[in-house]
């Protein structure tokens, strides 16, 4: 989930799974990052790492990538 600015080509992975939301703030600790063309790219507030997922600024829905969130505390996983 991070690259550098310098980078001659973009890494990209394929998303399989998401949440579905209306609100970006359903889930606790999501901030917003760039915007490109439609999409506002969401990342985590606390470590400002991502994306964690993206909003459709057509619909307004937020899609949260499955492999890159987590529920809880960590050392409880």
């Amino acid at each position: 989930m991070t690259q550098k600015r310098d980078a001659v080509e973009i890494e990209t992975d394929l998303i399989l799974e998401s949440f579905q939301v209306k609100d970006p703030f359903t889930f606790e600790n999501v901030g917003f990052s760039n915007t490109v063309k439609n999409i506002k790219y969401l990342v985590c507030s606390d470590c400002e790492l991502g994306p964690v997922g993206w909003q459709d600024l057509g619909t307004g829905l937020c899609y949260l990538a499955v492999s890159r969130v987590r529920q809880g505390k960590e050392e409880e996983l």
